[in-house]
């Protein structure tokens, strides 16, 4: 009989634990399908729902001429968990459109969007939770309603149930970097339509974001206060404490 070394049975109990995950299993060969509605959904987005599983929304014009957002859960074997055609997170007028999606860190999902049932566009959130239960105000809470457009949404986790979503302003006439935080109970934490990351000369767009895991963000975006676009980045505590430079510090200003 072969016998396995002792100095063995660590990896081996290893190898054991780590096969026992659920993000082995196989999905279907050519994808699981998240909603199979009767209409066009569009602009997806996806992200972990920290079990193995992954939380995705998207636009859908099921209900009529206008676009909404919906969202679904799926679980580590590729499963939907939550209804058949997905929760809406927004159903309100207008066309709701650029949704992006980040876990709540309980197993639900925190979905932000462009929204235009007002004048202009604005920015939305919503919080959905691990059944698929909508717990902020129906269709959203309001980030940002300024004057002016407001676009390019992005969202993560503040890592206590809430979260910090950044986009792109034109309340000034160009385009800036704005932030917002919000608390587990959907209420903004930082100033009224959010704290100006960036303000310099010139346009600032297509900001990114991610989580800091204490209630913040670091937030890159393309920026074009010098003679050619340039890479910029801030990092935000949970105070919307700036951390490095008045309108972010230089990743790149090369030619």
């Amino acid at each position: 009989m072969t016998r396995i070394p002792l100095y063995c049975v660590p990896l081996l109990l290893l190898v054991i634990t780590l096969d026992t995950s659920p993000a082995l299993a196989n999905w279907p060969l050519n994808g699981a399908p998240v909603t199979l509605g009767s209409n066009n959904e569009g602009e997806l987005h996806a992200a972990s729902d920290g079990a193995g599983g992954a939380l995705v929304t998207w636009i859908d014009i099921r209900n009529g001429q206008n676009y909404d957002i919906y969202v679904q859960r799926m679980d580590g074997w590729g499963r939907t968990t939550w209804t058949q055609y997905g929760v809406a997170a927004c159903v309100a007028t207008g066309d709701q459109n650029v949704p992006k999606v980040a876990g709540d860190g309980t197993g639900g999902a925190i979905v932000t969007w462009m929204d235009s049932r007002g004048a202009n566009s604005d920015i939305y959130v919503q919080r959905i939770d691990a059944s698929g239960t909508a717990l902020w105000t129906a269709n959203g809470v309001a980030v940002c309603t300024a004057a002016g457009n407001q676009s390019e949404p992005q969202v993560a986790s503040d890592g206590a149930g809430g979260a910090v979503v950044t986009w792109s302003d034109s309340r000034s006439g160009a385009s800036d970097i704005y932030a917002q935080r919000l608390n587990a109970l959907g209420a903004p934490q930082w100033t009224a339509d959010g704290f100006a990351v960036c303000v310099a000369t010139g346009n600032q767009t297509e900001p990114r974001l991610a989580p800091t895991g204490f209630g913040g963000g670091f937030i890159t975006w393309t920026d074009g206060r010098g003679a050619n676009l340039d890479i910029y980045a801030m990092w935000l505590d949970q105070y919307a404490v700036p951390y490095w430079a008045t309108d972010g510090s230089p990743v790149c200003t090369a030619t």
